[in-house]
């Protein structure tokens, strides 16, 4: 299907859907937040620059969006 002998979590699909969501869950973040910033996907972190005078609300935003669509924040 994808190409790969082995995946992430030994599954032979995994890298396929999962590199799709992370790609769609930046590319949503990004359109949330509509100011100057920058968010970047590097395996399963999210990283993000946001100016510090709007650090609080946009974190906030870019927490409770993840926990709307039930994205998992942490794994356990």
């Amino acid at each position: 299907m994808c190409g790969y002998n082995v995946c992430h979590f030994g599954g032979t699909f995994s890298a396929y859907w999962r590199s799709r969501v992370g790609a769609w869950l930046v590319r949503a973040v990004h359109a949330i937040l509509y100011v100057q910033h920058g968010a970047w996907l590097y395996v399963d972190d999210l990283l993000a620059f946001i100016h510090l005078s709007r650090l609080w609300g946009e974190a906030t935003l870019i927490l409770v969006f993840l926990e709307v669509i039930g994205a998992p924040i942490n794994y356990k």
